[in-house]
Order: structure tokens, then sequence, then C-alpha cells
């Protein structure tokens, strides 16, 4: 089953069934997460696999949204060197309201709803104090359902990946969130 969210700005999908991934498709993925531009010969080369069944699998895997490839800049390079995470109290009744107009905020590099202290968490990236202060008094504040801002400096960044944990072995999730079994294909691309 998947759920859409219902503003289009928002590129990703909410999946409440996991990929079924085989050897060879977790292979792909630690290579790719390794090296973004390595060709498929070379991964294939590594894998014991031959290059078209590479090229499929790479292409399944972006198909069903199980790999994204895409250049990441360093906002440090780019001279953001302020990090913030704002945590959000919103109406509940406008929760997808006030999500979606933070998601299309090119200064918030991610947004997500929560469960606990607070409704909506962001991360957001600045050239400055100066600019974070302009964003927090001249944009966030006008936007109608916003309850209170809780405002942390991020002082020194220890962590930043896109990288996930690749799941060791073929199982999915069913959609009530209990594990179930997937299916076993072979490393060479059969099954």
């Amino acid at each position: 089953m998947t759920e859409f969210f219902p503003d289009a700005r928002v590129r990703y999908r909410i999946r409440t069934e996991g990929a079924k991934l085989d050897n060879l498709d977790r292979g792909i993925l630690q290579l790719l997460h390794r090296n973004g531009r390595l060709p498929y010969s070379a991964m294939a080369r590594e894998l014991g696999s031959n290059e078209a069944t590479v090229r499929k699998r790479v292409e399944r895997l972006l198909r069903d949204e199980v790999l994204e490839i895409i250049g990441v800049s360093n906002p440090y390079r780019l001279g953001l060197e302020t990090h913030v995470l704002i945590g959000l109290e919103v109406e509940l009744r406008m929760i997808d309201e006030v999500a979606e107009q933070l998601a299309a905020m090119e200064e918030l590099s991610y947004v997500a709803c929560a469960s606990g202290e607070y409704d909506i968490v962001v991360v957001g990236v600045f050239e400055s104090d100066a600019e974070l202060y302009q964003f927090l008094s001249r944009k966030l504040a006008t936007i109608e359902g916003i309850r209170k801002t809780y405002t942390s400096h991020l002082l020194r960044l220890m962590r930043r990946t896109f990288r996930y944990r690749i799941p060791a072995s073929p199982s999915t999730f069913k959609d009530d969130g209990t594990a179930g079994s997937g299916s076993s294909r072979r490393p060479n691309g059969g099954g």
C-alpha cells in the first residue's frame, strides 16, 4: 500500500511495505553508497554478475524508489554556516497544511511530521544568524497554524549522511508493521 502526500512538492511517498531485496540488490546499494558514479561494469565485476543484469537491477531500484541517485552539496562550502533544528507545535487540524508550506521553503532541508514533544520537526541552513532571524520573524511567523517554535542551533556537525542501513536479510514488512518473509533470489539476478 502506498499513500501519497497531498501536495506534489513533497517528493517522497510513504510506503507501508518494504522492498524485497536480494543479495545482488544489497550489493549494488552498498557500492553506490560508496560511489554514486560507479559504472555498471565495475559493479558487475565487484559483485560477480554481468553488466546487463546490474543495469536492469539499478533501473528497477530507481523505478521502485528504493534508490535515488543525486548530487549532494556541502552546505558549509556554499557559505551556509548556520544550521538549526526547529521543533514546531501546530494546530493539529492544520498539520498537513503547515507541513506542506514548510516543505516548499528552500531554507529547509528536512521536514517531518512527528509524535512527541513537537508536531513537526525541520532542519534549516542559513548563511548567518541574521538570515535565520529574518526567516523566523518574517517567513515562519506568517504561517497560520503554528503555535510555538523551538529553535536549536546545531553547533558541531558530527555526522551527515544519506546512506541508510540496508537490511541484511530479504525480509519485508507487512502492512500491519510486523515482519514477514520476502523472496529469496539468487545473487546473480536469477529468480
